[in-house]
């Protein structure tokens, strides 16, 4: 989309403001911008909402920062045991996407409506799912809260009140983000089980180290030569390499190839 000259001078002008690192002197300047262009009748509804919206993030930073003290955050782990994590980077300044992370990390677990709990910036600022989620994954992942994610991706059947796994981002794209973020393999391996491609399963679970997952794809699709070829794939000895072996010599298994 090109942009008018009046949208363009207004964004140059916005921008300028933006370099203004004291979050205060940077909402006030925020909000007189457009009162001046409300007053002056320049005000265009693009900019209008971006600025507004910075106005309302800033609000929010500043507001959050101050009930953090920046020492230190006392956290509940997926085992029961406490421990303590350092706020150590400062709120104000950063983008939305870092705002949510930050919450995510910090104030897990709040009530929707409390300022700092992530699904009140999500709500306030009108996330998708996908763009939650993103956040949500990478910030409990840094604190390995494994169960926080599985919770935050499971949803219950209408049909069959079973708790089924239904992220809004793809399967493939998730692992690949929990193994970046060094969860357990057998954590991992839920996630790619996931993914409806069959070939793209084995691919991405061989190249995870979930040997698990892509024997079972393929020994669910009776594939012997895909077994055959994966067991060259493994070292000798292994559990897996050993797992393929007895699976091969099943006489009961009516294979496809």
């Amino acid at each position: 989309m090109q942009l008018g000259r009046r949208e363009e001078a207004q964004l140059i002008h916005y921008q300028h403001i933006c370099k203004e690192t004291d979050p205060v002197q940077l909402l006030s300047d925020l909000q007189g911008l457009v009162k001046y262009w409300k007053t002056n009748g320049l005000l265009v509804p693009m900019m209008d909402k971006v600025v507004s919206q910075h106005c309302r993030l800033v609000e929010k930073q500043i507001a959050i920062e101050k009930l953090d003290n920046f020492s230190e955050s006392v956290e509940i782990s997926d085992d029961g045991t406490t421990k303590k994590i350092r706020r150590s980077a400062k709120l104000s300044g950063g983008s939305l996407c870092s705002t949510l992370y930050y919450c995510c990390l910090y104030h897990y677990g709040e009530p929707e409506g409390a300022i700092s709990s992530p699904l009140t910036i999500k709500t306030s600022f009108a996330l998708t799912d996908k763009q939650y989620q993103t956040m949500a994954v990478g910030a409990r992942g840094k604190c390995s809260s494994w169960h926080d994610i599985e919770r935050l991706l499971t949803t219950k059947s209408l049909f069959t009140r079973a708790d089924k796994l239904k992220p809004a981002m793809s399967f493939h794209s998730l692992s690949l983000m929990l193994h970046r973020l060094k969860a357990p393999p057998e954590f991992i391996s839920k996630f790619l089980r996931g993914i409806s491609d069959r070939d793209d399963c084995v691919r991405l679970s061989q190249t995870l180290g979930c040997h698990g997952v892509a024997i079972e794809v393929l020994k669910s699709a009776r594939d012997r030569l895909g077994l055959v070829d994966y067991r060259n794939s493994l070292k000798p000895g292994t559990k897996e390499f050993d797992y393929i072996t007895l699976l091969l010599k099943d006489s009961a298994t009516k294979w496809k190839n």
